[in-house]
């Protein structure tokens, strides 16, 4: 794959336009249009800016190398909060669980799973857990009352 076909995939990977995309690093439609196609090369100063807008791993876009996007060196709750559109209420809980003490939090996952294994047994993941017990919507609280 060249690196025009790389950012294109990048682009996509985004759900972003040529106008969307090339306005954060500074290209109008055209000008990315004909990087994409190999009809232009990709100058150090547009991988440079690729690169910081949208935290893509440098070595992948110029070499193929390693994962498309940057992995970060940390974990920010904050961060995987807001990628997730939880609410303020949601971070102060996971906040607060956090400030609890160790044994007691253990004690709490140990109620939890003891609850699921009623259920048909613990769950394995994230997905299995919600195929077991399915999110509330706001649409099913808005009758109670």
């Amino acid at each position: 794959m060249t690196q025009g076909e790389r950012v294109k995939e990048i682009r996509k990977t985004l759900g972003l336009t040529l106008d969307k995309f090339g306005e954060r690093i500074g290209l109008k439609k055209s000008a990315l249009s004909l990087i994409e196609n190999g009809k232009n090369i990709l100058t150090d100063g547009n991988v440079l800016s690729i690169c910081r807008e949208y935290n893509v791993n440098e070595e992948w876009l110029r070499d193929e190398v390693g994962p498309m996007f940057a992995q970060p060196d940390t974990f920010s709750l904050d961060d995987f909060a807001a990628q997730h559109n939880a609410t303020a209420l949601e971070k102060e809980i996971i906040k607060t669980y956090f400030e609890i003490d160790p044994v007691i939090r253990k004690q709490i996952v140990n109620h939890f799973k003891e609850k699921f294994m009623g259920a048909g047994g613990a769950p394995d993941s994230p997905e299995e857990l919600e195929i077991m017990h399915p999110p509330v919507t706001g649409d099913e609280n808005s009758n109670a009352g």
